[in-house]
């Protein structure tokens, strides 16, 4: 059975490919594209991994991350924030309200593809 991957990303382009990519590649693809959608989303489809955008509408991707966080259900499930915030406050944050990875936009998708392939082994 393929590994399921939510993907929360507010940029409808970005989110395209990145389904498609990670569809490809074997994996079941969930999407939400905000915050609130992808709290939802997260504690009803209970994914494998999330990718999490950081700056999103209705709800922070921070936010949403101690969302999951705090589900009893999804505390071990392996979050990778995707965003175009690079500075180290920032990776910082992430890590800090329970991300396991950064990556900063534009990415590599091979790198992407690897750091999932890692976390969900």
């Amino acid at each position: 059975m393929p590994k399921k991957i939510l993907i929360v990303e507010d940029e409808v382009m970005l989110l395209e490919t990145m389904k498609t990519r990670l569809e490809f590649s074997g994996y079941e693809v969930v999407i939400a594209e905000n915050g609130k959608d992808g709290a939802f989303k997260a504690i009803s489809e209970k994914p494998d991994i999330i990718l999490a955008d950081l700056m999103m509408p209705e709800l922070s991707g921070f936010d949403m991350i101690k969302i999951i966080r705090s589900n009893s259900d999804l505390k071990e499930v392996p979050i990778i924030a995707v965003s175009a915030l690079g500075r180290d406050e920032d990776m910082k944050k992430a890590k800090e309200v329970g991300a396991n990875e950064y990556v900063v936009k534009p990415y590599n998708s091979a790198d992407l593809l690897k750091k999932i392939e890692d976390l969900t082994k």
